[in-house]
This record gives C-alpha cells, sequence and structure tokens, in this order.
C-alpha cells in the first residue's frame, strides 16, 4: 500500500516519508486530488492540521478484516516500523486516539459534552467563491465543534481557500479531506477535541459524469471515522440529474444503493472480499478468494453510530413551473413537499431507508440565476427544487442521541445556481473513552 508508483518523484523528503509511513497513498493520481492532499498535509505542518501515521484499512476500521489475520498481525511499513510496536490495534474505529503529533494520547477520561456539527453542502457550478468563507462557514464565535463541507462541481481554489481562511480562527485544525475531481469533502474540528478523534479514512465511489472535462464528477467521496466511543462517517455525493423524468429517478435510487452497499468496502480495496459480504474477520481468514456467499451481506454504514449523507441528490419536483412558482410565491412550499421525488422514496422505502431529514421549510435550492434571487429564465426554465439536501441515519443498536436543531439554506450566497444548504446537529449521550 505504501509505493508510490513512480509519483512520489516530485515530493520532499518529508513527504516521501508521509507516504511511506502512512501506509496509504497520499496522491491519488488525479490532479486535484494531489493539490488537495499535499495541502492538508503543508496545513498539517504549520499547525492547521493533523498529521496521524496509520496502517489500518477500511474495513478494519469497522472492525473487520479481508485479509488473513496472520498476514494482518504483522502488517509492517516500508520504513520498517512496525504496526504492533507503534501500539495500533484492529478494533471497530481504532479505540486508541492520537495528539496532533500523531502520539497516542494519555488521558483517561473528560467530562461528558454533547458534540456540536455543523455541516454544509453546495453545488458551486464552477464558480470561484467571492465572498469570504465565513459566509459558507456561517463562522459564530466557535459555537460548533465540527464544521463538514461538502462540495460538488467545486471551482479548483476552494480546497486552498478552505485551508489557508482563518475565518474560524486559531482554535480549529483542518482534519481530512476527501477528493475525487470536482466533488470534495473536508472536515474541521476544534483543536480541544483533537485528542478524541481518531485517524480518519477516507474513500471515493465513482457512478459516472464528466469528470474534469466539465467538471461533474458524480459519485461519493467519504470520510470515516471515531469521536471518543461513537463512529462517525460523513458522505458527500453528487447524483445522477436530467430533471424529473421517472428514469432518473430509478437511476438515483440505484446510485444511492451503489454507494451504499460499497463505501468503505475492500470492493473498492485490493478486491479480496466481492461488495460487502463479509462475514466475520474469521470467516474471511479462512477464505481469501473472493466471498461468493451473499447470505450474509452487510454495509459498512449500518456499523457506523452516525452517517450524514449530503450534496447535490439532484431528485426534483414533479409539477409544473407555473404551479411551482405560485406556491412559491405565496408561501406555500409545504404543498411541495409531497411533489418530491426524494421524499417519496423515502415514504416508499426505495432509496435512504432508515435517513431521516429536516423539514423542508425554505425555498427549494435550484436553478437560481447567477447573482440573483430569480429562479431559472432561460429557455428551459426548470423546476424550481430541493436539490441539495442534508441527511442522517442512527445505528439500530446505537445509543447516540441526535437532534436536528437547524436546517436551512445560505441565501446571502449566490455564485452558482444552487444555494448551500447547512444542517446543525447535536450529538449527545457519548460516552467517554478509557484510554490508558
Amino acid at each position: 500500500m505504501g509505493m508510490c508508483l513512480g509519483r512520489c518523484i516530485h515530493l520532499s523528503p518529508h513527504e516521501r516519508d508521509l507516504w511511506v509511513c502512512c501506509g496509504r497513498k497520499i496522491i491519488k493520481g488525479l490532479r486535484d486530488a494531489d493539490a488537495v492532499d499535499l495541502l492538508v498535509y503543508k496545513a498539517a505542518e504549520n499547525g492547521r492540521g493533523i498529521i496521524r501515521r496509520d496502517t489500518k484499512t477500511e474495513a478494519e476500521i469497522f472492525g473487520f478484516s479481508t485479509i488473513p489475520r496472520k498476514d494482518n498481525a504483522v502488517t509492517k511499513c516500508s520504513s520498517g516500523l512496525d504496526a504492533d510496536k507503534r501500539g495500533y490495534s484492529d478494533g471497530v474505529f481504532d479505540e486508541h486516539v492520537f495528539t496532533e503529533n500523531g502520539e497516542k494520547s494519555s488521558f483517561l477520561q473528560s467530562q461528558t459534552k454533547d458534540l456540536r456539527v455543523y455541516i454544509v453542502t453546495w453545488n458551486m457550478n464552477g464558480k470561484a467563491l467571492v465572498d469570504r468563507i465565513s459566509h459558507l462557514l456561517e463562522a459564530d464565535g466557535g459555537h460548533h465543534d465540527l464544521y463538514i463541507v461538502g462540495l460538488q462541481e467545486a471551482h479548483n481554489s476552494m480546497a486552498e481557500a478552505l485551508v489557508n481562511d482563518d475565518s474560524l480562527g486559531e482554535k480549529y485544525s483542518f482534519v481530512a479531506a476527501a477528493v475525487m475531481l470536482s466533488l470534495q469533502l473536508f472536515v474541521i474540528a476544534k483543536k480541544t477535541i483533537l485528542p478524541y478523534i481518531s485517524k480518519p479514512l477516507v474513500d471515493k465511489i465513482s457512478v459516472g459524469g464528466l469528470g474534469g472535462v466539465v467538471g461533474r464528477q458524480k459519485g461519493a467521496v467519504a470520510v470515516a471515522f471515531r469521536y471518543k466511543d461513537v463512529s462517525l462517517m460523513f458522505i458527500a455525493c453528487h447524483l445522477a440529474r436530467k430533471a424529473a423524468h421517472e428514469a432518473n429517478v430509478d437511476e438515483r435510487n440505484a446510485q444511492f444503493h451503489r454507494i451504499y452497499q460499497n463505501v468503505f468496502s475492500k470492493q473498492n480495496g485490493t478486491g479480496l472480499c466481492s461488495g460487502s459480504c463479509i462475514r466475520n474477520a474469521a470467516a474471511v481468514a479462512d477464505e481469501p478468494g473472493p466471498c461468493r456467499d451473499h447470505a450474509f451481506r452487510c454495509s459498512f454504514i449500518e456499523q457506523a453510530d452516525m452517517v450524514v449523507w449530503l450534496g447535490d441528490l439532484n431528485y426534483r419536483v414533479e409539477m409544473s413551473r407555473n404551479s411551482v412558482s405560485f406556491l412559491i410565491a405565496h408561501k406555500l412550499e409545504e404543498v411541495l413537499w409531497t411533489k418530491d421525488q426524494l421524499s417519496r422514496a423515502l415514504k416508499k422505502g426505495q432509496a435512504f431507508n432508515g435517513f431521516v431529514e429536516g423539514p423542508l421549510s425554505f425555498k427549494p435550492t435550484y436553478k437560481f440565476d447567477v447573482g440573483t434571487d430569480n429562479y431559472d429564465s432561460s429557455h428551459k426554465e426548470r423546476v424550481p427544487s430541493w436539490t441539495d439536501r442534508i441527511l442522517y441515519k442512527v445505528g439500530s443498536s446505537s445509543d447516540l442521541r441526535v437532534n436536528m436543531t437547524g436546517y436551512n439554506s445560505i441565501n446571502s450566497i449566490k455564485t452558482s445556481d444552487h444555494r448551500p444548504v447547512k444542517a446543525l446537529l447535536t450529538l449527545s449521550n457519548i460516552k467517554e473513552n478509557g484510554v490508558q
């Protein structure tokens, strides 16, 4: 996993060391990903982010192993450092937490505290953010512990702007970035909670799109980590478009299920296990080849205490443009809920099973004439729709309590034909991590 395949020639000695010892590639083979990854490490060197060395795979962070245990137990970095000697375990969402220097924390417990999470999703339509990032994050004096920023059709300057921006001040650090061309996800955390956060893992799943040609990569990027005793996963995605035709609804539903089944599965890694059909570590150790018994199929999403799914999901309102415009003008958006494709899919169990969403008490977020509050005035006259959404799901066996304290659009940002959407979550009943 630590081989650079010739792509680390341009890296500094420090960056090469990071490549080797992290046990996973810094460079993802895509130009935009290259830039973002190096920006993250640059931020870490400057004290604005964290660098952690870990050999854990996506599967192991969820408590599974997809390679024979005799090999897994002796996994080594290319530098010759033994993973076991460095104190790593292979429990669910690694129980160990680390300091900013990548060393295991020696704390025992801290006072119980709710976790306040600010989540925002935005389709940038390839446009640069003219205003300060504080408008997107609505920085309000540091009332949030975590900031989750999901972008679609992101402008190539956005990653650098996020890393270098000081809107949140010195109290925050860059934690993780998952980038697949124009589809991007960033995690920023208060420095005071860093000792409670395990090493984040990232994953990427493509479901098509035109990629770098027009900046419309379809698929999902994800970040997973443990905060104290709860496992958290954030998935930012961009699903199929093309208006309200029923066939496109089916395609969006199918893309959701594909991402759901494959995120953090070994199908996207070494291919030792097909899909998410991992039954348990012992079974896989005895059966290193592709698993053919799908009777025990499970999803890594189902192992997390909480999953937040955000992005341009592209579900539309199935109603005429004139009718929708009339209802919006008279502040009767609630009437549109029954015509919203995602609301219907949730009700029928066709997609996002188990996920919940706040009320759509704000105007549809697509499609605006750029720079105005007017909906599409082109000859296409697209029907205003809530394409940009944030949903969350709490694990069926989890004791975590989640309260959505806010769900709204950010109407002050008008550089795109989409409005950003934000959600405020408060996570409670979080037990302490008894790390020695």
